[in-house]
């Protein structure tokens, strides 16, 4: 009877850290998303003067088993980037490879 408590209480703990876990990464994966759409905010307010993103013919761009609608830093030609948008782009991109690592 006492090793089935023991086994009941160890049960308990690993519910615990896997719930922990589960939420860590969660909240993990919603930062990371936050800084994408606010990196994506700067790179669209720092545009070149005269340039449109919009005249790009690659909207949707399709990968492996995922879609993305204009949420790909890559999609955005650099030469229509401010100097500092181009910066913007840099971390962008580096936000996203974490992101889908």
């Amino acid at each position: 009877m006492a090793s089935l408590q023991l086994l009941n209480v160890e049960s308990v703990k690993m519910i615990y850290l896997a719930t922990g876990l589960i939420v860590a990464w969660i909240a993990g994966l919603l930062l990371l998303l936050g800084r994408t759409l606010n990196f994506m905010r700067l790179l669209y307010n720092n545009l070149a003067p005269g340039k449109s993103h919009w005249d790009s013919r690659e909207i949707f761009r399709f990968y492996l088993l995922r879609f993305r609608f204009l949420t790909d830093a890559t999609a955005i030609d650099p030469a229509s980037l401010s100097e500092i948008g181009r910066q913007h782009q840099r971390r962008a991109v580096r936000n996203d490879r974490i992101l889908v690592a």
